[in-house]
């Protein structure tokens, strides 16, 4: 069995962790980003390229139908992402969020009022900036 992410029951457990208070709605900024990128692991794990989209910035919805030469739906699911794994450790800066998995870290940007993913299968370069599978440019 694959080490992605399955969309209810993780979704829950992962907001659930970094509560750390209960299951609920999403409280606040960071538990908002989890969510978001949560459902975008789930979403590519599951083969729904539609979903995964959807929950894409548009510079890297662009540069990836760009680069694959193909509608996002289709490109995205192409794309060797590694799932999110259990959540490690969650960071905001205003409108950016970044959330660290056991297995991946994804980059997201708060725009027209949702958290959009702007980089994912992200790995940490000491010294440089992270190497990110889908990215916007």
């Amino acid at each position: 069995m694959s080490n992605r992410l399955l969309a209810v029951p993780l979704c829950a457990l992962a907001l659930c962790a970094v509560t750390l208070s209960g299951c609920g709605a999403a409280r606040g900024p960071q538990d908002a980003a989890v969510v978001a990128a949560t459902h975008f692991a789930a979403a590519v794990s599951q083969h729904d390229g539609a979903a995964a989209c959807g929950l894409l910035g548009e510079a890297p919805r662009t540069e990836l139908e760009k680069s694959a030469g193909k509608p996002c739906a289709q490109a995205i699911t192409g794309e060797d992402l590694p799932g999110l794994g259990r959540i490690a450790k969650v960071e905001t800066w205003g409108e950016q969020a970044q959330v660290r998995g056991s297995s991946d870290t994804v980059f997201l940007s708060h725009l027209t009022g949702h958290w959009l993913v702007m980089a994912a299968g992200c790995t940490p370069r000491p010294g440089d900036p992270y190497d990110c599978i889908v990215t916007g440019g």
